[in-house]
């Protein structure tokens, strides 16, 4: 053991890739750094006597979006790369050699989600992707189904708002389709049982006609189901296919393992089976605190389930925080010291773990002097939105000049900078509420960028610049107009009087005329600066 390191820290410099090892982490304590620390280190290492050297492609790191993956990816380039920057004019050029190896083939590593590598079992019995469908697809075709089955029902009208009704139902759609063992009963936390029963069959019956509408398609989590079948049959069978999938890699490092399900962990057990002593390793890293995809179907019951039964010599830390500064991690544990979180019946519950900080001389400063670490901030109202102008104003604090960030060199002195707006942060609960801090701190000149992974294709803009497309293609129709001013561009309320007066109507029509004109004869560029000096459309983007 390192020195300084306990039992239950990881120590990178030692730990066995042994099967089952659990690495629990916690948020800034350089999960990402410890599994591509942990796959250098072993590719680095030259066979001895006995054993056969370790090459980047006998791993399989699955981890849960394609963000992660190719983050995964270029982490650990990064991390190949300076080892052998490392053993470059070393003694060691066997380690070298293997290092620059590794460097050369890590385009073929299999670093993937879940699905992409469920897709390579379904490839290898040889069954085609060719028709796999888009997330957004799969939502629009559950959205829609939602929404029939229930704008239709009298029961809608007898309970309470029918957009409410459709969003709970779709969301808890996407649930189930995802996670077939969801539990129903989590539908609703309504008192009237009524409800929650009535709820439940609609569920039911709006999964089955979702998936006979998309039954032609492959969806995601289908790739999942259908993997897992094939693995079943196999083993029951010749168990061929089986064979083939187990001797595709020798270690399974399974990333983001807290946002797993039942299903999932029944596909890793079929891989590696109870007592099996292969030389084959799967390996978790996880942080249960950290589940945040259990509207996709993620599980963090099915994790702790099976976390908690490995012997602790198995079962790792990572303690240190490398994020954030000595005295703010101090006041988080006096915060949150036994705090215990989960709901999941009859399950363990997730506590709360300590941990230290990499910095401790890093610190706020007001006014010249340290500044509280942490300060909570009571907005007393149930309204979201209202969370928005008490943002704006404590942002506009951090940015009066009386805060700065004192910081230590390498030669040992401190450097004071002030605070400038890319040193803050903001965390929010939902995108839309994010975007209303942003558009806030924009009107204000406050420099702020959103930091967001979803489609393009979902935002208000790109609908905006759809309608507009369909307006030049045909410039007469009204209803195409009204499409325009309603969207985002000039963001004409739906009820607004004008969209039904002529006059407004070929007043805009003249106005996307000259555009369409404009684009025709000069390109994009000039479309752009026309739309950028229209008097409406800059309102309708600094009213958002």
């Amino acid at each position: 053991m390192s020195a300084g390191i306990s039992s239950k820290e990881l120590d990178l410099l030692t730990q066995p890739l042994d099967h089952g090892l659990v690495v629990q982490a916690n948020a800034g304590t350089g999960k990402t750094y410890s599994i591509t620390a942990l796959i250098a280190r072993e590719v680095s290492r030259v066979a001895s006597l006995g054993a056969s050297a370790t090459e980047v492609e006998d791993f399989l790191i699955v981890t849960f979006t394609n963000n992660a993956a190719s983050d995964l990816r270029v982490r650990t380039r990064e991390q190949l790369s300076k080892l052998r920057g490392e053993l470059t004019g070393s003694d060691d050029e066997a380690a070298r050699l293997a290092v620059e190896k590794a460097l050369g083939t890590l385009d073929r590593a299999a670093i993937s989600t879940i699905h992409q590598f469920c897709g390579s079992i379904l490839r290898l019995a040889g069954l085609p992707l060719s028709d796999v469908v888009e997330e957004r697809v799969v939502r629009s075709v559950i959205n829609a189904v939602a929404s029939d089955l229930v704008v239709n029902r009298s029961e809608a009208d007898a309970q309470g708002s029918k957009p409410v009704i459709i969003n709970k139902l779709s969301e808890f759609l996407e649930v189930l389709l995802s996670n077939p063992d969801a539990d129903l009963e989590g539908l609703t936390t309504a008192s009237d049982q009524k409800l929650t029963t009535d709820l439940q069959r609609v569920v039911l019956s709006a999964r089955d006609e979702v998936r006979r509408r998309l039954e032609s398609s492959l969806t995601h989590d289908e790739i999942i189901r259908r993997a897992l079948s094939l693995l079943e049959q196999s083993e029951k069978s010749d168990g061929l296919l089986l064979q083939q999938v187990r001797g595709m890699y020798r270690y399974y490092i399974i990333d983001e393992s807290q946002d797993t399900d039942k299903e999932q962990w029944k596909l890793f057990k079929l891989l590696f089976p109870d007592g099996a002593d292969d030389g084959r390793a799967l390996m978790v890293v996880g942080d249960p605190k950290q589940s945040i995809y259990a509207f996709r179907g993620a599980d963090v019951g099915a994790y702790l389930e099976e976390t908690s039964q490995r012997p602790p010599k198995l079962i790792k830390e990572l303690t240190t925080n490398y994020r954030s500064d000595d005295k703010l991690i101090m006041a988080l544990n006096l915060l949150l010291d036994k705090s215990e979180y989960g709901d999941i019946p009859n399950g363990p519950i997730i506590d709360y773990r300590s941990v230290k900080s990499n910095n401790p001389k890093t610190e706020i400063l007001r006014a010249g002097k340290p500044a509280e670490p942490l300060e909570l901030i009571a907005v007393e109202t149930t309204n979201q939105l209202a969370l928005v102008p008490a943002t704006v104003e404590q942002v506009r604090s951090l940015l009066s000049g009386s805060y700065a960030i004192n910081t230590p060199l390498k030669d040992g002195s401190m450097a004071v900078k002030v605070v400038k707006a890319n040193d803050i942060a903001i965390l929010v609960k939902s995108g839309p509420l994010g975007r209303k801090i942003q558009a806030a701190l924009l009107r204000e000149s406050i420099p702020a960028v959103s930091n967001s992974t979803e489609s393009v294709a979902e935002g208000a803009a790109f609908r905006a610049f759809v309608s507009l497309a369909n307006a030049f293609e045909r410039p007469s129709d009204d209803g195409g107009v009204r499409q325009v001013a309603m969207s985002a561009l000039f963001a004409v309320p739906g009820r607004d009087s004008r969209l039904l007066t002529e006059t407004y109507l070929t007043a805009l029509q003249q106005t996307l005329e000259n555009w369409r004109q404009a684009m025709a004869d000069k390109g994009i560029a000039a479309l752009a600066l026309l739309i950028l000096a229209n008097d409406q459309v800059r309102k309708a983007f600094l009213a958002t």
